[in-house]
């Protein structure tokens, strides 16, 4: 019966050793999650404004951006070409004509996406990156591009 107690009690011990092993860290990465989500920056949809054959022109609308947050703190940019085959997708060479900014002025925070040249293929896939002061963030986006008059033409049929 002296075995028993003494097997009882070492099992208490190791739970207890591995309760505080693993809950302390636990417990901290729980929370630097939970307060990076709350300071996180949230990317909307992509609006696209342009027609294929046009120059490219869209926006992303950017959300929980806190106003205390400057220009300074973040960066915008198509992902590496690395990022891009990591996540199983292929850079198309006419994304490296894009420019990426944010635009501030409007009562929205938003992220335009500009090209001087017309695009010719009828969508694209690309991956977005913007860096924050704390961490990055990706986010996969595909645009349509309707050839022009797109619009009254199916409104005709």
């Amino acid at each position: 019966m002296g075995d028993i107690s003494e097997s009882a009690l070492s099992i208490e011990v190791n739970r207890y050793e591995i309760t505080r092993i693993f809950a302390r860290p636990l417990g901290m990465v729980l929370l630097f999650v939970v307060s990076a989500a709350l300071h996180a920056v949230e990317l909307s949809t992509l609006t696209v404004e342009s027609y294929l054959y046009e120059p490219f022109k869209a926006e992303i609308t950017l959300e929980g951006l806190s106003d205390d947050r400057s220009p300074q703190d973040l960066s915008v940019g198509l992902a590496s070409a690395q990022t891009h085959m990591a996540s199983g997708l292929i850079l198309n060479p006419i994304l490296e004509d894009f420019e990426f900014s944010f635009d501030f002025g409007s009562d929205q925070p938003r992220i335009l996406i500009r090209s001087s040249q017309p695009v010719k293929v009828p969508f694209l896939r690309f991956l977005l990156q913007v860096d924050t002061a704390s961490g990055r963030l990706l986010r996969d986006y595909t645009a349509i591009l309707d050839p022009p008059n797109y619009f009254y033409l199916s409104a005709s049929l």
